[in-house]
C-alpha cells in the first residue's frame, strides 16, 4: 500500500474504539467511525482496506461485497481451512 500512496487517498477509517476514533481523526484528518457499515454506507470508498484480526475479517469483507466494494485484505479470511 504504501507504493500507492500517490495515488491513493484515506477517506475514511474505522476503529471499535470511540478513543481512538476521536485521536485518529485529529491526526488523519479523516472521518472516523466506529462500525464498518456506517462508514461503507456514508463514504461509498473505491476500495476498502482491512487491517484487522483474522477473527473478525469476515464482517467486514461481508459488508464490503454486499456494497460491491472492492477489498485488500493482506491475511487469510479464516485461522483454518474449515
Amino acid at each position: 500500500l504504501l507504493a500507492l500512496a500517490d495515488r491513493a487517498e484515506l477517506v475514511g477509517f474505522c476503529d471499535v474504539r470511540p478513543e481512538a476514533v476521536e485521536a485518529r481523526q485529529r491526526e488523519w484528518s479523516a472521518p472516523g467511525f466506529t462500525a464498518v457499515e456506517p462508514m461503507l454506507d456514508a463514504l461509498r470508498p473505491d476500495a476498502l482496506c482491512v487491517f484487522l484480526p483474522h477473527d473478525v475479517h469476515l464482517a467486514c469483507v461481508a459488508a464490503a461485497v454486499e456494497r460491491a466494494t472492492p477489498v485488500f485484505l493482506e491475511k487469510p479470511l479464516a485461522a483454518t481451512m474449515s
